[in-house]
């Protein structure tokens, strides 16, 4: 599916992406292609519409874009609850992202490239949020709009960086501080040219409040509905 054509993302997508980044809105077409092939991959419960579709190109795996699809929610739920679906998307199809050993034969099947800085750290970034350290999602904490901190801990500072040394069969050595069921926690990873991801250190910093609070169950998440009527 080419992607070249998409335009900046709605903004009353009504939930925050599961990464940030440059976030895309399809054509209709193109949209309306997406929307059929997840209808037909039995993925999602039948009769679940979908509501909105965001997609954002993924450079470690080229050819593949990560798709955010909001559903209209079922049941008691459906007035008060919105859900969304995130998924990767390329030449196979789909590929759910609820265990990351989904994500580890991907890299067996597609290889990832992890060449250079801007590379290494998305990869890890992506990794990080869907299990490769640990059962729980990790978020790399940008700055005050992602967590509040402890008064010794400056955020301003956390953003990821690549350390010196590396060395074959390294990609990159990264440091970051990272949140993790409401917690910081500051990491250095090792991160091998085949996407394999090393805990070298960590140490934990304190508790943090993420400013969203959304519910995730594998690859879905939830958030209240007054937040997209509050934003529009």
């Amino acid at each position: 599916m080419d992607i070249r054509a998409t335009t900046p993302e709605p903004a009353d997508f009504g939930l925050p992406p599961v990464l940030p980044g440059d976030w895309r809105a399809l054509p209709d077409e193109l949209e309306q292609a997406l929307r059929q092939r997840l209808a037909a991959s039995n993925l999602i419960d039948e009769g679940r519409a979908i509501e909105m579709v965001r997609v954002l190109p993924l450079g470690f795996f080229e050819g593949w874009m990560l798709c955010d699809f909001l559903l209209g929610e079922v049941g008691p739920s459906a007035d008060s609850e919105l859900a969304a679906l995130v998924m990767l998307y390329g030449p196979d199809g789909f590929t759910p992202l609820d265990d990351y050993r989904r994500i580890e034969r991907h890299v067996e099947l597609h290889g990832v490239r992890l060449e250079g800085v801007d590379l290494c750290l998305s990869f890890v970034r992506f990794a990080a949020a869907f299990g490769a350290l640990g059962e729980a999602p990790h978020f790399i904490a940008q700055g005050d709009g992602d967590a509040i901190a402890p008064p010794d801990v400056a955020l301003a500072a956390t953003s990821p960086s690549v350390l010196d040394g590396v060395r074959a069969p390294e990609a990159a050595r990264i440091s970051a501080t990272m949140i993790c069921e409401d917690e910081l926690h500051r990491l250095e990873l090792r991160l091998a040219s085949d996407g394999m991801i090393t805990v070298l250190a960590r140490e934990t910093l304190g508790p943090a409040a993420t400013v969203e609070a959304v519910r995730r169950e594998g690859s879905m998440r939830y958030g209240p509905r007054e937040r997209a009527e509050d934003a529009q």
